[in-house]
């Protein structure tokens, strides 16, 4: 997994619901809503009576973004087995590295934004990356900018901070 990348000819208007990681939507009920010519009035509404979200899974995922661990030391803290936190995991529908992956980038983005004078390889050490090259790898992979560029970035930055996954 990893960002995905679609091709949107100009002058097209987007409209989107951030769900929270793990959310599970009612098939039908989403079915009816694609079918819809107009949004919905009260499409929050409808759509917060059709999701559901496993406790489970957030708490999982919480630790993930917490703690940055391996897949074995989540698992131990949630007191499963390695093999239960994938099936766990099976219903976000990304697996323990993804998460982990998004949560680091999300961190580094944040620190890069709030602390703007922090060496960049201190950074990377608070992120959970092993050093600056990798972040930085990884920072262009999930954001789309190198850290240094991220610094730079306003808009891009304002995204990265935002309410989300870690």
């Amino acid at each position: 997994h990893g960002p995905r990348h679609a091709v949107i000819e100009a002058g097209s208007h987007l409209q989107g619901l951030r769900l929270p990681p793990g959310a599970v939507i009612d098939a039908p009920v989403l079915q009816a809503l694609w079918r819809e010519d107009d949004l919905l009035e009260d499409l929050t509404s409808v759509l917060g009576e059709a999701v559901s979200l496993s406790p489970d899974v957030t708490e999982a995922l919480g630790l993930i973004g917490d703690r940055l661990a391996t897949a074995d030391d989540t698992a131990r803290a949630l007191g499963v087995s390695l093999r239960s936190l994938q099936r766990l995991l099976i219903q976000t529908g990304a697996p323990f590295v993804y998460w982990r992956g998004l949560a680091r980038a999300r961190r580094c983005a944040r620190l890069m934004i709030a602390q703007a004078d922090r060496p960049l390889a201190d950074v990377a050490l608070t992120s959970g990356y092993a050093d600056q090259a990798h972040m930085t790898r990884e920072a262009r992979r999930w954001l789309g900018v190198t850290p240094a560029g991220l610094r730079c970035d306003h808009r891009r930055a304002a995204i990265a901070a935002q309410i989300g996954y870690f």
